[in-house]
């Protein structure tokens, strides 16, 4: 669907048709004039491009870190032509473009210059802003950046369950189990916080995971209400099979953005654990996360959870080697995000 070439390798028609969608897009659509689109970096550079016919319809450059305006791989012109939209075909472009750089260039960090109103877009293939909102060519823009390592999974566990430090829900709201039709606040709340690309992903996740034919959503799984009573967080434990065995899991922890700050996930911690407690459960717990999460298995270990660096799970998805080394460099960069903020 997308193809990629180096400057030297485009056609004379590939070029042309590159420079017509562009015009197309920064010129005509948006009205920048006021930097030269084609400048030398077009010739240092790789372009992703999809066609429909005879025309492109999607583009994007990859300029390479060593001529590169960031400290890193640069991506940029990202474009799909109007009439495209809204159709996924930009995110299959950025994936197709990190994976590109990740596996082929071989370098895990990647910068953009992001239109602010289309952040929303690279925060689901993992770029996070690390700027403020500036002005560029007269649109808002922020930077983002993506970070291979910040996306590494990453395992923790707690070995006396029963031992924890307990947390009262802020005055105003109230905790409740889960009862049919909580998935659709359920779905809103991950949706919303960009876990997944649209609530029917979120529902379907759900159905798969906790409607199993049992009555353990009922027990397991509950919500923070406000005092309009509308569930604002989430969180549950859950049968896991890391281990070779059944063991539960602190699972899908969430609270909506404008609830945040107020010490809610601290409450979610306390109460599936509580529950863990209640249902008869044993000796050992545990959760899986990613680097990005940092703040959240900070709030973990204040629980007595502890960083995982026994053997590799059971469907982890990588080498013993590769897991074994990631692990090792993901608590170090989770170590140095913690001291930095």
């Amino acid at each position: 669907m997308f193809k990629i070439k180096h400057f030297k390798e485009l056609s004379l028609e590939e070029f042309y048709e590159i420079a017509k969608a562009r015009y197309e897009v920064f010129a005509c659509e948006q009205h920048v004039f006021e930097v030269n689109d084609f400048d030398d970096t077009d010739k240092v550079s790789y372009h992703m491009f999809s066609y429909d016919k005879d025309k492109i319809i999607a583009y994007l450059r990859i300029i390479p870190k060593e001529f590169s305006h960031y400290e890193n791989t640069g991506i940029g012109r990202v474009l799909v032509l109007k009439e495209y939209r809204r159709s996924g075909l930009a995110k299959k472009m950025v994936d197709n473009a990190v994976k590109f750089i990740t596996d082929t260039l071989k370098e895990d960090s990647i910068s953009l210059s992001a239109q602010e109103y289309v952040c929303s877009l690279y925060a689901k293939c993992g770029f996070k802003p690390v700027s403020d909102v500036y002005m560029e060519a007269g649109i808002p823009h922020v930077e983002m950046e993506y970070n291979k390592f910040k996306n590494i999974k990453v395992l923790m566990g707690k070995n006396n369950p029963t031992e924890y430090p307990h947390f009262e829900l802020p005055e105003g709201f109230s905790v409740v189990k889960y009862k049919d039709g909580y998935e659709k606040d359920w779905a809103k709340i991950q949706t919303d916080l960009e876990q997944f690309e649209n609530l029917e992903a979120a529902l379907k996740c759900f159905n798969d995971t906790f409607l199993d034919g049992s009555d353990d959503v009922y027990k397991k799984c509950f919500f923070i209400q406000n005092e309009e009573g509308k569930n604002i967080a989430t969180a549950s434990i859950w049968d896991g099979n890391h281990f070779g065995k059944t063991l539960q899991r602190i699972h899908w922890v969430a609270v909506s953005k404008e609830y945040q700050g107020l010490g809610l996930a601290k409450c979610l911690v306390s109460l599936a654990l509580d529950t863990f407690n209640e249902l008869g459960f044993k000796d050992y717990i545990y959760l899986t996360s990613q680097v990005s999460s940092y703040k959240a298995l900070n709030i973990y270990s204040k629980f007595g959870f502890e960083p995982y660096f026994g053997e590799m799970p059971k469907n982890w998805g990588s080498s013993k080697e590769d897991f074994e080394k990631d692990t090792k460099y993901a608590w170090k960069l989770i170590h140095n995000l913690s001291k930095d903020n």
